[in-house]
């Protein structure tokens, strides 16, 4: 049961991984190809924009930057450091 549980933390890891992946494609992407007129950029925007458009609810603007990019993947580096792999010690018992 527990190499299940550490099997599922290691996908949630990867998952993660991609997602910091895909924003941080996404978001040089807008630099170059500001449109979503191409199908790798549909893509990216479909998996997300509903992580970004969160962020962006409660941001406040900063002039014409968008700071949501670089708050969700604060956040998924927080999620992925320290609540899973907390989450890890628990099951092995390491307080």
């Amino acid at each position: 049961m527990q190499d299940l549980l550490f099997f599922i933390i290691d996908i949630l890891k990867f998952a993660l991984t991609l997602l910091t992946y895909a924003i941080i494609i996404r978001a040089v992407l807008t630099w170059f190809i500001p449109s979503t007129d191409n199908y790798l950029s549909r893509v990216l925007y479909k998996v997300t924009e509903p992580i970004l458009a969160s962020i962006r609810g409660f941001l406040p603007t900063v002039g014409m930057f968008d700071l949501s990019p670089i708050v969700a993947i604060l956040a998924i580096q927080v999620l992925q450091n320290f609540v899973l792999d907390y989450i890890a010690k628990i099951l092995l018992g390491i307080p």
